[in-house]
């Protein structure tokens, strides 16, 4: 009887593979989603920044803001409530 022995896997997590993750989905291409978020992500990072006393003097746009920064699939699917289509989601 011939044993087989697991050969441990060596590879360990890389800034590259970190970085690739970020815009890849899980069949290893470019996905327009997480780019998209990752942009407008830095976008709103950028406008707090710059104009911070007029954001929070309006709420909807600080509200707006801190969705997109903090929770950008929730902000995906109000976006796709109000103005309909399936959100890149294949069917």
């Amino acid at each position: 009887m011939i044993e087989i022995q697991s050969v441990p896997d060596r590879r360990t997590g890389t800034i590259r593979r970190d970085l690739n993750d970020l815009v890849r989905d899980e069949s290893g291409s470019l996905s327009q989603t997480k780019i998209g978020t990752l942009i407008a992500q830095w976008l709103c990072i950028k406008l707090i920044l710059e104009h911070g006393s007029e954001i929070i003097a309006n709420w909807d746009s600080l509200t707006v803001l801190f969705s997109v920064l903090i929770a950008p699939e929730l902000f995906k699917k109000l976006v796709n409530m109000k103005y309909g289509g399936n959100g890149g989601e294949k069917k």
